[in-house]
């Protein structure tokens, strides 16, 4: 049976089916997951197929199950095997946001059917990204297959709609809980704090990152502390979300100067900002076109152990770093980096998140401080600011070297960027 894809555009629907659906958004409850359950039903009832679901790319409503299915049958077939990862591949591949397809042959090896029968797929669309697809399945010789017209093709594209608006709701209310209760943290951390003895500030700090990362789903949390004595990084701390291999002992230290973005930690100035790369891999192919760029460079050798260091790191899909300041003589100063990575997703850590996070690196910043005076009794004296003016003083001449770099560097990836850009659009 050949493909068919149903362009959206205007047509006259049964209003008395129409209602049905639309109707539901009145009687909604906060329960979003039973919403999108109790429309998937009455689709069923208004169209006649055989069996529905809605299949979730991503768990956005946090269920036990990508795929939302009112009928037992249909959930058991699709799950087994793992069936809906190959649909909602094809789904994405092959359908374009705005059209239905149905009465295609490609799916019945996905899901092991009739030759006769068919299927409905449905984009479920959200802010311009697809989070899943609405499926029904039309078995021969079943009522709703002689029933079934290209009309009601429309009454799915019309439920997918209100699905992807009850996801929406859900992750709105989803991130106002995760503020508040951030925020209850917060105070409880704060007060924790000031209870907790110097010698206990490790243990502090781990429950600071257990916390916050089961709280917004991130699947590594680790903290690194400056010597400037030695000049290297030490990770004293880390939390994993299960299946995420720690990183510990392999990162514990390493040089200030293999960091690839060490000029955070350089850096004397009033705003040392976050560093946040949604997509490694699109990082690693903007280095890789910049280091061609430059290859009888300073700036090439410094792209290369960037490379080198992301690549060592392949398994993490997203980073955020976050400076951890203090202040001495008015001059600001990196102490530490507060770091969260993802392992399993690439993940677009918004700018209030990031905001959010830069809170909690304060308490970090005071716990840090005070592990410091417990660990090096000397901390405050003489010795140790003597040697901080010594680091100060030893990289004002990296400092105007790294600007220049920067603005080299910044100047070639806008280069690209925009050839990049330019490719895309012939």
């Amino acid at each position: 049976m050949e493909n068919k894809a149903v362009d959206a555009h205007p047509i006259c629907l049964n209003l008395d089916k129409a209602l049905q659906i639309t109707n539901l958004l009145t009687n909604f409850s906060d329960d979003e997951v039973n919403n999108i359950k109790v429309l998937i039903k009455n689709i069923y009832n208004i169209c006649r197929c055989d069996a529905i679901a809605f299949i979730q790319k991503k768990n956005l409503l946090k269920t036990n199950t990508n795929v939302l299915a009112p009928l037992e049958k249909t959930n058991d077939r699709l799950t087994q095997n793992y069936n809906y990862k190959d649909i909602l591949d094809y789904a994405e591949q092959h359908i374009e946001k705005s059209e239905i397809l149905y009465k295609h042959d490609s799916v019945r090896e996905i899901l092991d059917y009739d030759s006769k029968s068919f299927v409905v797929i449905s984009n479920v669309v959200l802010d311009g990204k697809f989070i899943g697809c609405l499926l029904a399945l039309y078995l021969k010789d079943s009522l709703g297959y002689k029933l079934f017209s290209e009309i009601d093709t429309h009454y799915y594209q019309l439920a997918s709609n209100i699905i992807a608006s009850q996801i929406k709701c859900f992750l709105i209310k989803n991130k106002v809980n995760k503020i508040h209760t951030f925020r209850k943290n917060l105070n409880e951390l704060s007060s924790l704090l000031y209870k907790t003895p110097a010698s206990e500030m490790i243990e502090y700090i781990n429950k600071c990152l257990k916390i916050t990362c089961q709280l917004w789903n991130i699947d590594r949390g680790y903290l690194y502390v400056v010597d400037y004595e030695t000049k290297k990084l030490l990770k004293i701390n880390e939390w994993c979300a299960p299946g995420v291999e720690a990183l510990i002992d392999s990162e514990y230290e390493f040089s200030i100067d293999d960091f690839p973005w060490n000029h955070i930690l350089y850096q004397f100035t009033e705003n040392i900002s976050p560093i946040h790369i949604a997509n490694i891999e699109d990082e690693l192919e903007v280095l890789t076109k910049a280091a061609e760029y430059e290859k009888n460079s300073d700036l090439y050798k410094t792209i290369k152990e960037q490379i080198k260091y992301l690549r060592e790191i392949k398994k993490i899909k997203s980073i955020l770093l976050i400076p951890i300041i203090d202040n001495f003589k008015d001059t600001n100063f990196t102490i530490g980096v507060l770091g969260f990575s993802q392992v399993f997703e690439y993940t677009y850590f918004k700018e209030d998140l990031i905001d959010t996070l830069t809170v909690l690196s304060c308490y970090i910043a005071e716990a840090v401080k005070r592990w410091k005076t417990y660990k090096i009794k000397d901390i405050n004296s003489k010795y140790f600011f003597n040697k901080l003016l010594e680091w100060q003083y030893d990289n004002q001449e990296y400092n105007k070297k790294y600007k220049v770099l920067k603005t080299k560097m910044d100047s070639i990836l806008d280069k690209y960027t925009s050839m990049k850009n330019g490719d895309n659009n012939v």
